[in-house]
C-alpha cells in the first residue's frame, strides 16, 4: 500500500494495525460508500509503502485503505517465494 511518508501516517498506522478497504474515497466515506474488506498491516517497505494482508473481504488494485483520517493507496504487489 502507497502512502504520503509523512509524520501524521506514522503515528497512526503501525505493524498489526487493521485498516478498512474501499472502492473509492469520498469526502463522507461512511455514508456514501461500501467497506469491502479489512487488511492488517503486516510490514513496513521503505519510506511510503506498507505491505498488508486481506483478512477479510476483498482489496484491488486502487482500492483505499483507511485508519481514521490517514488513506493508503492499494498496489498490487506479488511477492515472490524463495
Amino acid at each position: 500500500m502507497f502512502h504520503s511518508g509523512t509524520e501524521d501516517v506514522g503515528n497512526a498506522i503501525k505493524i498489526n494495525d487493521v485498516l478498512a478497504v474501499y472502492p473509492e474515497y469520498t469526502a463522507d466515506i461512511s455514508g456514501t460508500s461500501k467497506e469491502s474488506g479489512k487488511v492488517r498491516v503486516v510490514a513496513t517497505l521503505g519510506n511510503y509503502y506498507l505491505e498488508g494482508e486481506v483478512i477479510e473481504g476483498y482489496a484491488e488494485t486502487g482500492y483505499l485503505a483507511m485508519k481514521g483520517t490517514v488513506v493508503c493507496l492499494i498496489l498490487t504487489r506479488v511477492k515472490l517465494k524463495h
